[in-house]
């Protein structure tokens, strides 16, 4: 019987152990908020079928949205507002991107300071105007930047080129070469008359076409917001 009591006692503390470690207060909340922002980040800017999903299932992105901000913002606790993050990814049923929670998630806060409680943005008016930056603010980006210094501020080499792709159906009777240092694509003819056209893709990482950078910035040059301030360079990489 002394044993029972101490395994329920031990096992009560380690409830409210626990609890105290993973339930809801302002920083966490916060912090919960800022994950599902880096995780909106990645899905539209590194996600490969993204734009395809929210097109073919219909998706109302700012529904889905609200709907995830408030499940993660009322949930009581760090696993709850994992799970409310887990089931918006889920939602796009891509077999590429997966979420899982993990163990983990209890412990955030354990190692660290809690991190402070940002103020809820207030809604967007017709009349607001942006608040001017910070006289010491330094533009990350300015249209006179030549490619190569554009990316390289916003990560990327203009230099990268995948490795090892050739594409060899030119050597195939009548097919013609649509050639491009990055996605060369080749038209092949068939029996019956008809065409097929093959596209060599080398990599899903952007990272590694500096092509395909160098063409982002001539079009955002021209375009960039003034100033482009710290953050801005992810326009670039999207």
């Amino acid at each position: 019987m002394r044993i029972a009591r101490s395994l329920l006692l031990t096992l009560g503390v380690l409830t409210l152990a626990g609890a105290a470690l993973t339930i809801r207060t302002p920083g966490r909340r916060a912090r919960w908020l800022a994950d599902h922002e880096l995780t909106k980040r990645y899905l539209a800017t590194a996600a490969a079928n993204f734009d395809w999903k929210v097109a073919h299932d219909s998706l109302d992105l700012v529904a889905l949205d609200r709907s995830t901000r408030e499940a993660i913002a009322s949930s009581w606790t760090s696993l709850g507002a994992a799970i409310a993050e887990r089931r918006f990814v889920w939602t796009f049923h891509d077999g590429h991107t997966l979420a899982r929670v993990r163990p983990a998630i209890w412990w955030r806060g354990v190692l660290g300071a809690e991190a402070r409680a940002l103020p809820e943005p207030a809604p967007p008016s017709a009349t607001d105007t942006p608040a001017p930056p910070p006289a010491s603010a330094t533009p990350v980006l300015t249209p006179d930047l030549d490619a190569g210094a554009a990316c390289g501020r916003a990560g990327l080499d203009v230099k990268a080129r995948p490795d090892g792709w050739t594409l060899p159906f030119p050597a195939a009777a009548g097919a013609t070469l649509l050639d491009d240092p990055e996605f060369p694509a080749a038209l092949v003819p068939l029996a019956d008359g008809r065409r097929v056209g093959i596209l060599r893709v080398a990599n899903f990482g952007h990272e590694h076409f500096g092509t395909g950078c160098a063409r982002a910035w001539e079009g955002l040059r021209r375009a960039l917001p003034e100033p482009c301030l710290e953050g801005c360079q992810w326009e670039l990489v999207a």
